[in-house]
C-alpha cells in the first residue's frame, strides 16, 4: 500500500482524528487565574512612566553635534596647525623652493619704524 494513496486510509484514524477535533479541552479556572494575574503584574511594569532624562548642556550638545571626542580633537589639532602655518614664518619654506628652481631670493629685513605704535593706537581705542 503506497503512502501517498489518500483514499485508502483505514477508519480507525479517521474516527480518531474526528473524536480529536470534537473535543476542545477548557484550561482550568486555577491556570487562567495565573495568567491573568501574570499580565496584570506585566501591565504595571510597563504603565509606570520611565524617569525623565536629565537636561543635557549646551557644551554636551556641542560636542556631540561635532562628532564626540574624537572629532573636537581633530578640529582642534587642525586648528593649531592653521595658525601655526599663518602666523609662523614661511622663510624655510620659500628657501627650499627657491633652491628647487634654482632662484635666489634676496634676504628680506623688517624694520619697525615705530616700535610701540599698534600698543599707542590700541591704548587710544580703549582696547586695552
Amino acid at each position: 500500500m503506497q503512502m501517498t494513496d489518500k483514499h485508502k486510509h483505514g477508519g480507525e484514524l479517521e474516527a480518531a482524528f474526528d473524536a480529536a477535533r470534537s473535543s476542545r479541552p477548557e484550561p482550568s479556572s486555577d491556570l487562567m487565574a495565573r495568567v491573568l494575574a501574570d499580565a496584570q503584574s506585566v501591565q504595571a511594569q510597563k504603565r509606570a512612566a520611565p524617569a525623565a532624562p536629565a537636561p543635557r548642556g549646551y557644551l554636551r550638545q556641542l560636542l556631540e553635534a561635532l562628532g564626540g571626542w574624537p572629532a573636537v580633537a581633530g578640529l582642534s589639532a587642525a586648528g593649531v596647525a592653521g595658525v601655526w602655518l599663518g602666523l609662523g614664518p614661511m622663510a624655510g619654506v620659500s628657501d627650499t623652493v627657491a633652491n628647487y628652481l634654482g632662484v635666489s631670493v634676496p634676504p628680506v629685513y623688517s624694520v619697525d619704524v615705530m616700535p610701540g605704535a599698534e600698543l599707542g593706537l590700541a591704548w587710544e581705542e580703549g582696547a586695552l
